[in-house]
């Protein structure tokens, strides 16, 4: 199906204009069973050391983790691994034990770290013809907690802790419309508690992997009854900074979607599609209309206000919200789908 560019659309283009710029922000959402983890660590308690034993000690983990990178001819030519952006690196609830030297006794204490999260950073770094890197990271932890109980009961804030830069290699490869990253990965995070004088050190060791999302979300559901949102990060890349950006949506789903000035938008055109295009920035996607900034970025909101019991027969509904690249009157790149779908 061709359907020609919406006159507002190529208006809005022209009145926005756009920008060049060499170097992107890119977002990395992780594949969660690609990228597994194991944990191994020591701890001391009233003068005892002893190792910490995992039970499991093989976790994956879930998130997105960003980086600067500088693209030429379509290669990944430098980068640097961001602290922050919105972007952490999610650790599941790991349970540890500390074995007693008594194996026929009880350990002498249980630890239970949660709600973990953790970011990435690192000095810039060149990048190989064949997309190989190296250099150093730091891991930080931003959020989680170490309940430490036995012979001893306390809970430890783990946000702040860093460990020391650890070397760091991998590989990024960078497409027309997404990026790939893999990397294997050693950091450790030393932790203490001054009032109990429990200390402890976490050892991560494994691989991350993830894809560079042309637009990624912070949740797929969103209330009816109660109202909420979805944050829609766009991240289309370095050579596409200042392009203006609409984001469009459909009921019907991705397939097989159409074609827009010789470019495949992953929708199916519906009132609902018609709505965005002709009425932008106003509910439910607000900033739907704009300009990706310096780094290539933006962002979006599905906002949904509080509707009622009333209207919870609309439960189950999914929708899907996509962005086009506009360059004059020319559409030059469409993002991956996302879905949300309306809940109670």
């Amino acid at each position: 199906m061709h359907l020609p560019l919406p006159l507002a659309v190529t208006a809005a283009a022209l009145l926005l204009g756009s920008a060049v710029t060499s170097q992107g922000r890119h977002v990395f959402v992780l594949n969660t069973n690609q990228s597994a983890l194991q944990f191994s660590g020591t701890a001391t308690i009233q003068g005892l050391t002893a190792n910490l034993v995992g039970q499991p000690a093989t976790f994956n983990v879930s998130g997105a983790l960003s980086a600067d990178l500088t693209v030429n001819g379509g290669a990944v030519t430098d980068g640097r691994m961001l602290q922050g952006n919105n972007t952490t690196i999610v650790v599941p609830t790991l349970n540890a034990i500390i074995p007693n030297p008594l194996p026929f006794l009880p350990p002498l204490a249980r630890v239970a770290i949660s709600g973990g999260e953790m970011v990435l950073s690192s000095p810039t770094f060149s990048v190989a013809a064949d997309g190989s890197f190296s250099t150093m990271m730091t891991g930080t932890m931003v959020a989680g907690s170490a309940t430490v109980s036995g012979l001893i009961n306390q809970t430890i804030d783990l946000a702040g802790q860093s460990g020391p830069p650890q070397p760091f290699n991998g590989n990024i490869k960078i497409g027309a419309n997404s990026a790939v990253f893999d990397s294997p990965i050693q950091t450790t995070f030393p932790f203490s508690d001054p009032t109990s004088g429990v200390t402890a050190s976490l050892t991560l060791t494994g691989r991350l992997a993830g894809r560079g999302m042309a637009v990624a979300t912070d949740t797929d559901t969103v209330s009816i009854v109660n109202g909420g949102q979805q944050s829609m990060t766009l991240s289309a890349g370095s050579s596409k900074a200042g392009k203006v950006y609409l984001m469009l949506g459909s009921s019907l789903g991705t397939q097989p979607g159409f074609t827009l000035t010789g470019v495949q938008v992953p929708l199916n055109p519906d009132s609902y599609f018609f709505a965005l295009a002709s009425a932008p920035n106003n509910i439910p996607v607000l900033s739907s209309l704009g300009v990706l900034d310096s780094a290539g970025t933006g962002t979006s909101t599905f906002f949904l206000p509080a509707l009622g019991p009333g209207l919870a027969v609309l439960a189950g509904l999914k929708l899907d919200h996509a962005y086009i690249l506009i360059d004059g009157t020319t559409v030059v790149m469409a993002s991956n789908a996302v879905p949300v779908t309306l809940t109670k």
